[in-house]
């Protein structure tokens, strides 16, 4: 037991005092001895009192602590655990009612990310009338009813992860919308001091007309929960709502809850039996260990939290509601084993053991490094030697979460316990002895996951929840697989019997110019136009225009949109300045490559790279035996203040996950519904300048560029420098009074548009002045800025690996293709 201990005190307690004997001689000192005696028993009493009336321990063992105890009282096979209560991992999720449904919309694909639809309480027709099941549970909220309990425990109302938009940012005030003007990260909005301030909100209550309101008149059947948005700038931004949707579904699967164990619990230990030990010989037949004595048994309590008014838990082979925490045991004997040799069919699949029992190694008893000793310094009365159920891998199970499961599945059901004492069995035992029972309740456990475990948990971006489980890499390799397997996909088609091998596209898109300053929008205009003469009065809206025009011109399915601003990327001089209302000005995509005007033995400063302009030999000498020299300019001559070289050019960068056997790949792309103008028209000393126009591809490993460039238009006034796209220029000696350099779209719209409508729209003469030019069926075009362009990526995979040539510099080499 417990050693009282006491406080400190100037006086010392004597027990017994002393007491006057028959041959005590009288003499004052000797008598006042006890009465001394007694007076300093009282003050250390007093001592006691007044210091402090809490009785402190020390020396604390684990049968000092009555709390969980299990104890056998030595008269039956009865242990039993004392009252007490406990934090618990509850893994079951087959008997809580859902608060939110979901079905999956996407994420079955290939290149599909997750995004998840919710079922409202509003009618409507979810699968599986869920709408109404929801509305029903509800309803419970309203009532003080019993059968109405749900049992909440505030997990529904709260959002566990911080959002963000990439894995590389967190959100802003506003939402999505980043600065990328800075150097540094910053953020736009309201508050560009606070990064990541848009998770103000967040982790905390989601708002009630979020996660419960019906939508007025009942609108709304079902929202759309996103994983990563792809066709925003969102990206995770909205996660934590729909991991919060998730919680809902499952109710806090595998969350901590409390187990109150509110009266004494007994389970009856079986008997030891010495066929446990048994084996099937080769024969077939059953066979008996000698010798074996003992047996070692697990006793645990299954869990049933406070917050569920019951729990489904597998014994014996099947499913038990329990709705109070209850004992449970497992035999540390009872599998046997088998050497009978017959064939197995593996079809059969994964046989479960139905039993309550492990596969016991006899042996096991005989190992003295083995099990628990019985020394001075603990509580064990002697040696145990055996096979010890384990208490935490044998009986906690988990649930299969999966939103394809029926709600009754067997596989929702789940189960946890808490191990409390080890039994020892004997052969020889009628009954259980107290000290056959070992105390082992998991008061000083360590932790379930060592440090690096748990920091990859809490490092993982965006973090774990039911929403966003951890992959295994049995997963991530079957998912490799069905990538790999999609690349590699080989269609052979038969025509006359000649086999034609061609290779699915592994990617394909548009790179619009818009609606503002693209080809989209002088089709808008021109629709616009036609439309308004005519007697229809549901055709003229902006949106009606929109989708004729993309629906008219096959532009994409509807996952495609085409947007009001160019896919272009910005230019670098407007991206690099300090400028206002980038992107809204018709001119901020167009880059302009100028050269210098060198004299006849200078170099051009715009060339920062040449090949050789001399003869080389292998050696890498002129014929000469010389250093070749590299051309650095683009005319030979002067040309009198004019640029050597002067075009436009816009870009478009698209990056992509490069999968592990991609060995090269090809981009192709065509402009759509516009062509590019070629030569200045009448610009002076047009003849004296080169002029570029043309389209082309810079692959990277991951990524590529797609290009155009056009000349440059009839309107500029080369020889005086003045403005350009670029305006403002870094050049002082330019003129910057004028701004029109970026937002006059009709300078430099260097694209014609040209469909059949268009072209054929008008087949009168052009006329101009009064006087009537072109002649009939002349043909008319649209103008725009900027192109629409449609690209197609197509991948060799390792099998092509053979049929990728480089080093054709041969005469008339000849290759071998794939029949």
């Amino acid at each position: 037991m417990a050693d009282q201990q006491y406080e400190e005190s100037n006086y010392r307690f004597t027990d017994p005092i002393r007491f006057f004997k028959a041959n005590d001689p009288y003499y004052f000192e000797v008598d006042n001895i006890p009465l001394k005696q007694l007076q300093e028993n009282c003050l250390w009493l007093k001592d006691q009192v007044r210091k402090d009336t809490t009785i402190k321990l020390k020396n604390v063992k684990r049968i000092d602590i009555d709390e969980l105890r299990p104890y056998a009282t030595g008269a039956d096979r009865v242990v039993r655990v004392k009252p007490g209560r406990y934090t618990s991992r509850i893994n079951d999720a087959s008997t809580r009612e859902p608060l939110a449904y979901l079905r999956k919309v996407m994420g079955e694909a290939i290149g599909d990310v997750d995004a998840w639809s919710a079922a409202t309480p509003n009618p409507g027709d979810f699968p599986g009338d869920k709408n109404a099941a929801l509305g029903a549970a509800l309803d419970k909220f309203k009532e003080n009813l019993a059968e109405n309990a749900l049992g909440m425990n505030g997990l529904v109302e709260r959002a566990f992860t911080w959002p963000v938009i990439n894995s590389d940012t967190p959100i802003d005030n506003d939402g999505a919308n980043l600065d990328t003007t800075k150097s540094w990260l910053s953020f736009g909005g309201e508050d560009v001091n606070i990064p990541g301030g848009g998770a103000a909100s967040s982790p905390f209550p989601i708002t009630e007309a979020i996660t419960w309101a019906k939508s007025q008149d009942s609108a709304v059947s079902e929202v759309a929960l996103p994983s990563f948005e792809i066709t925003s700038t969102n990206g995770w931004a909205s996660f934590p709502l729909t991991e919060s949707y998730f919680i809902k579904a499952w109710r806090g699967v595998s969350r901590l809850a409390i187990v109150d164990v509110d009266d004494e619990i007994t389970i009856e230990v079986p008997k030891f039996d010495p066929t446990d030990f048994s084996y099937t010989g080769e024969d077939g037949q059953s066979v008996d260990v000698n010798g074996v004595t003992q047996r070692i048994d697990l006793v645990f309590i299954y869990s049933k939290p406070i917050d569920a008014s019951g729990v489904d838990t597998i014994q014996n082979g099947s499913v038990e509601r329990i709705t109070r925490p209850a004992l449970g045991i497992v035999k540390g004997a009872g599998i046997k084993t088998s050497f009978e040799e017959k064939t197995f069919d593996f079809a059969d699949g994964y046989k479960v053991n139905t039993n309550d029992s492990i596969l016991a190694a006899p042996g096991d008893q005989s190992n003295v490094n083995m099990g628990f000793n019985s020394t001075s310094a603990n509580d064990i009365a002697y040696p145990i030697r055996g096979s010890f159920p384990a208490p935490d891998d044998l009986l906690n199970l988990a649930p299969l979460i999966s939103e394809k499961l029926e709600d009754t599945a067997y596989e929702l059901v789940g189960q946890s316990i808490l191990p409390v004492a080890y039994v020892f069995v004997q052969e020889s035992s009628e009954i259980v002895l107290s000290t056959d029972v070992i105390d082992i309740r998991p008061l000083f456990r360590t932790a379930e996951l060592t440090y690096n475990e748990r920091a990859g948990i809490g490092a993982a971006f965006p973090q774990l929840s039911l929403a966003n489980p951890a992959v295994g890499k049995s997963q991530l390799d079957y998912e490799l697989r069905r990538v790999y397997s999609d690349l590699n996909t080989i269609t052979t088609v038969q025509d006359n019997a000649i086999a034609e091998i061609t290779t699915n596209p592994l990617a394909i898109g548009y790179v619009f110019g818009g609606f503002n300053f693209g080809a989209e929008g002088a089709l808008y205009d021109f629709y616009r136009k036609q439309f308004a003469t005519d007697t229809e009065t549901d055709n003229d809206s902006v949106q009606y225009i929109k989708d004729y025009v993309k629906s008219k011109y096959g532009l994409g399915s509807t996952n495609i949109t085409i947007p009001d601003y160019p896919d272009w990327d910005l230019a670098k001089w407007c991206v690099l300045q300090d400028l206002d209302n980038k992107g809204y000005c018709p001119n901020d995509y167009i880059n302009t490559f100028i050269s210098t005007d060198p004299d006849s033995t200078g170099s051009d400063n715009s060339i920062a790279a040449g090949s050789y302009k001399d003869p080389v030999t292998p050696e890498g000498t002129t014929l000469n035996g010389g250093t070749p020299t590299r051309i650095n300019k683009f005319s030979a001559a002067t040309t009198g203040g004019v640029p050597d070289m002067i075009y436009h050019y816009i870009s478009k960068t698209i990056k992509f996950n490069r999968p592990a056997n991609l060995i090269d790949y090809e981009v192709d792309f065509k402009l759509i519904n516009c062509i590019a103008q070629m030569q200045n028209g009448g610009t002076p000393n047009s003849s004296d300048r080169a002029l570029s126009f043309g389209s082309w591809v810079e692959k990277g490993y991951d990524e590529f560029t797609i290009y155009i460039s056009f000349n440059v238009t009839n309107n500029v006034p080369y020889k005086n420098k003045t403005s350009l796209p670029q305006f403002p220029s870094p050049d002082p000696g330019w003129d910057l009074s004028n701004e029109s350099g970026r937002t006059d779209g009709s300078r430099f719209s260097g694209f014609s548009v040209l469909t059949n409508d268009i072209l054929y729209s008008n087949t009168a003469p052009v006329a101009t002045g009064g006087a009537g030019l072109g002649y009939v069926g002349n043909p008319r075009v649209g103008k725009c800025t900027y192109p629409t362009v449609m690209w197609k990526m197509t991948g060799f995979t390792q099998e092509d690996a053979g049929f990728l040539y480089g080093n054709l510099n041969q005469v008339n080499p000849t290759i071998a293709i794939k029949e």
